[in-house]
């Protein structure tokens, strides 16, 4: 079923809301398992194995609006609303995991196209924010690591 999902879809943002659903409707139907063949019974489990499902099934459907979009979400992280233009990053600890997650799609996006000095750059911003946040309040380990990953793409 998922297959034809990405197979139907015209774009990303319809591939990844039709592949969530049909991931939630298992989760709540008691059919959705973990990769240990777990039921799975947390409802933020299920959704952020959905959305991990969807992001890799759905990422070949991402063109350049959907990269528009996926920056414009991480400037906000990054600088905020009203920070955007003077590059000053927030320094709060409002971070999530989706956060990262979404700046490490346009950090793919890049390396996939080959641009590695734009992907460095998005890496480098992301880490430095964590980094900001990471000195003035606490950040879940989950964050770190996740962002850590990001910057060691890089390592040769």
């Amino acid at each position: 079923m998922p297959r034809s999902i990405v197979e139907k879809a015209q774009n990303y943002e319809t591939c990844q809301n039709k592949m969530v659903g049909h991931y939630m409707k298992k989760f709540k139907d008691g059919k959705l398992k973990t990769r240990a063949k777990n039921v799975v019974k947390s409802k933020p489990q299920a959704i952020a194995m959905s959305l991990s499902i969807a992001n890799k099934e759905c990422s070949p459907l991402m063109n350049n609006s959907d990269l528009l979009e996926l920056e414009r979400k991480t400037n906000e992280f990054l600088y905020g609303k009203s920070n955007a233009k003077n590059n000053k990053f927030r320094n709060d600890a409002n971070i999530n995991l989706t956060d990262i997650k979404e700046g490490e799609k346009v950090v793919d996006y890049y390396l996939g196209k080959g641009e590695k000095n734009k992907a460095q750059n998005w890496a480098n911003k992301i880490y430095k924010r964590v980094n900001m946040a990471t000195k003035a309040h606490k950040v879940p380990n989950r964050i770190v690591k996740e962002t850590v990953s990001i910057q060691n793409k890089f390592k040769n």
